[in-house]
């Protein structure tokens, strides 16, 4: 088993000591020697930057990439990689901010997956990518905790989830 509480210098300045071994990863790239030419300049290898230049090339814009470490060594690295569709806020709390606009959120990130997974399937990408359920469980058995979770299971439900209880006990 490995320790992750301490690690060694990594190979490149940034980069962490994780279960994805992300502080192994070497530069593949030499550095830019020549002037070039395009439509666009992407900067950052992240998963926003090449998300934007996948979509422009894809597009038959002439796209350049720029990293200064490795791809996916910043905060992308640092993410678990577990794409879902619930994130900081539930939404229950996010329509008490946007009303309406909920909806639109709610959209944006299943489209976002979805996309995700078609890439993944056009572009053959082998990265045991799949898709599986996800919980939501109360960190104790307070009153105010239960009615939260029920707050956002029928958030969730009016929001098109096909969400369900279930007893854990």
């Amino acid at each position: 088993m490995r320790n992750y509480g301490s690690s060694p210098q990594p190979e490149v300045a940034g980069l962490r000591h994780n279960v994805c071994d992300q502080d192994k990863l070497r530069l593949k790239y030499p550095k830019l020697d020549k002037d070039l030419s395009a439509d666009v300049l992407v900067v950052g290898a992240g998963i926003a930057g090449l998300r934007v230049a996948y979509n422009l090339a894809k597009n038959g814009e002439s796209v350049v990439v720029l990293e200064s470490r490795v791809r996916g060594g910043g905060q992308t690295g640092r993410t678990t990689a577990h794409l879902m569709q619930w994130f900081d806020d539930f939404y229950h709390q996010v329509e008490e901010t946007n009303g309406a606009e909920t909806a639109w959120v709610v959209d944006s990130q299943r489209r976002a997956i979805d996309w995700i997974g078609q890439i993944i399937k056009e572009e053959k990408i082998d990265c045991m990518y799949k898709r599986l359920d996800g919980y939501l469980f109360p960190h104790d058995d307070s009153k105010e905790t239960l009615e939260a979770l029920q707050t956002e299971h029928d958030a969730a439900k009016k929001f098109g989830f096909d969400v369900s209880k279930v007893d854990l006990g």
